[in-house]
């Protein structure tokens, strides 16, 4: 692998990074537009978007963690 491939997957892995976050932000973004509506859907609606939105924090934070390791293997195999 010579320099302009690594660049261009250090690049793609930045690319995905930043796309991973974008989800759980147009979610809570959603959600605080439609707060209100929530609200007045009950207690079974409030608990069904926190969970929602937990679960897209936590695998949009898995994902830009494995996308972190992926430099570190590369650096690796170049040290060898």
């Amino acid at each position: 692998m010579n320099e302009l491939e690594l660049i261009r997957l250090w690049q793609k892995s930045r690319q995905q990074i930043i796309i991973a976050q974008l989800a759980p932000t147009f979610l809570l973004i959603t959600t605080a537009g439609l707060i209100q509506q929530v609200r007045e859907s009950g207690q079974f609606a409030i608990w069904s978007v926190l969970g929602i939105l937990l679960a897209s924090g936590i695998l949009g934070a898995l994902a830009e963690f494995r996308q972190q390791t992926k430099p570190r293997q590369l650096l690796a195999i170049f040290q060898h």
